[in-house]
């Protein structure tokens, strides 16, 4: 008799452990946010062409079902080129909010620039949009959103 309960009480303790261990692993059944970046604006298909809103970022979708996010980063307006944005690194939590951080780059004085205006520019496309993004340059300068 004394095997027996032994024998339910381990049975129960099993499954109890079990279904915690369940529970925590398939808790949650959100989609992975997932990302690109696009330093090359050419390979893109935004809804428009990207815009030089000023120095910021703003999002674009295609407005369609599950299409992605494509937050544009941009330093603003520039009279030569030789100006790049660069991402550096983009981190994010299990509640997806974003951290972004773009290398500035600059032309030296003495660099033979083209004279024209330009507008550096760096997409990151996101599976789906993100609980919450900061944007910020390698100082720690915010990038403001641009609506």
């Amino acid at each position: 008799m004394a095997f027996q309960r032994e024998w339910v009480v381990f049975v129960v303790l099993l499954v109890l452990i079990l279904s915690i261990a369940f529970y925590f692993g398939h808790s949650s059944d959100k989609v992975l946010l997932n990302y690109i970046v696009h330093e090359d604006m050419n390979d893109l298909s935004l809804r428009s062409d990207v815009e030089c809103k000023g120095f910021g970022y703003y999002i674009d979708s295609l407005n369609q079902p599950n299409a992605p996010y494509y937050y544009i980063i941009t330093m603003g307006p520039k009279n030569t080129g030789g100006f790049y944005l660069k991402v550096q690194n983009v981190s994010f939590d299990d509640d997806e909010n974003v951290l972004v951080t773009v290398q500035e780059i600059f032309p030296d004085t003495q660099d033979n620039v083209t004279d024209a205006l330009t507008c550096p520019s760096v997409v990151i496309e996101f599976s789906h949009a993100p609980r919450s993004i900061i944007i910020q340059n390698q100082e720690g300068v915010t990038y403001p959103y641009l609506g």
